[in-house]
């Protein structure tokens, strides 16, 4: 195949959507097989000139890729909300890409919807980790991540998210990236069992709260039948352990303290015992949770990908007509790949999964 010299690589990925192109395109279901170009035409870094994309365009139009998420803001641009340069430009790739036939993936990492100037509230929308030295519960300055257990940060989360889609105009798939709830650590933590709990950013009053809040661990546990759902607390270890394929990083020997007592309560049960067990369960519907908020917020009308479909074009687009997110997450609780994917169609919510050693 031959192509511009200024394209870099392609991704070919297999995704599971529903198929919808432009306005002459007939709507196909099930599985589609779709090739991706990856990020290669950006003229922010290195700079290319606009008369440069457009041919690198067309020298591509040709060539069998369905989609780019070349329109997407860089990963590392904090606040995209206040970066009019950012939003500008994936406005402007992601017409480029539809006038040429292709369509436009977008993605961005959630952290990235965090205001930098303090405002109201703003302290409940923030994560907390836990030092597993000290037991002392902290916020990442440098990259601070949303309080996963809070329902006003996840009601600030998606109301940022919409503005986003509304600020950067249509796109044809929506992408949930590399979004973790806790840091894999090293020792082969996709061959050995994940230790890393106190990485997780959801160690916060808000995430603990009661069961009466939706979201919360507590509210999670009153759900599930767990006897002391109104008093648990996070569960810790206290005595520590060798890392090793059983626990890739090991367990650290957190103290109790009177400043974490509130919060904390020991089991060293890992990571089987029923608290534990439930943390875990507790942590993967909160993930579905979000992640059905921002494909929802997607998919509502006068947001970026309400239809679809952004304009006519030359052939057809693959794009999708409801908001499905396919991932691929490993279970640190006992060793498994599972798979999963998470929509809403006609205002009903759907959840498959199957796992596998």
């Amino acid at each position: 195949m031959t192509a511009s010299p200024h394209v870099g690589f392609a991704l070919l990925a297999l995704t599971l959507t529903l198929a919808a192109g432009a306005a002459e395109a007939k709507p196909v279901g099930g599985p589609v097989l779709t090739q991706i170009l990856g990020a290669c035409l950006d003229y922010r870094n290195p700079p290319l000139s606009a008369d440069v994309v457009e041919q690198a365009l067309t020298d591509l139009s040709g060539q069998g890729f369905s989609m780019s998420w070349d329109a997407s803001p860089a990963p590392w641009t904090p606040d995209l909300l206040e970066e009019p340069g950012q939003l500008s430009y994936c406005r402007e790739m992601s017409a480029k890409l539809v006038r040429h036939g292709l369509g436009s993936v977008f993605a961005f990492p959630w952290s990235r919807l965090l205001p930098v100037k303090p405002v109201a509230d703003q302290t409940a929308w923030l994560g907390q980790t836990l030092n597993p030295t000290t037991g002392a519960f902290e916020s990442e300055a440098e990259s601070p991540q949303w309080n996963f257990g809070a329902a006003a940060a996840k009601t600030a989360f998606v109301a940022r998210s919409r503005a986003l889609f509304r600020a950067v105009g249509p796109f044809q798939m929506l992408v949930t990236d590399e979004q973790i709830m806790a840091s894999p650590g090293g020792n082969s933590p996709h061959v050995n069992k994940m230790s890393t709990y106190w990485t997780s950013p959801t160690y916060s009053k808000e995430s603990l709260g009661t069961i009466a809040a939706p979201g919360s661990f507590r509210h999670y546990l009153a759900a599930a039948g767990y006897p002391r759902a109104a008093t648990a607390r996070f569960p810790v270890t206290t005595v520590a352990v060798e890392a090793s394929p059983s626990a890739n990083m090991g367990l650290p020997a957190v103290p109790l303290t009177a400043d974490n007592a509130d919060r904390l309560e020991a089991d060293n049960g890992w990571p089987n015992s029923t608290l534990w067990r439930h943390w875990y369960g507790w942590r993967t519907e909160v993930y579905a949770e979000w992640v059905d908020g921002v494909t929802t917020a997607a998919m509502t009308p006068g947001a970026a990908a309400r239809t679809g479909r952004a304009a006519p074009s030359p052939r057809p687009i693959t794009g999708m007509t409801r908001p499905w997110v396919w991932m691929l997450t490993r279970s640190p609780a006992c060793g498994t790949w599972t798979t999963w994917w998470r929509g809403t169609t006609r205002g009903r919510t759907s959840r498959r999964s199957s796992a596998r050693r």
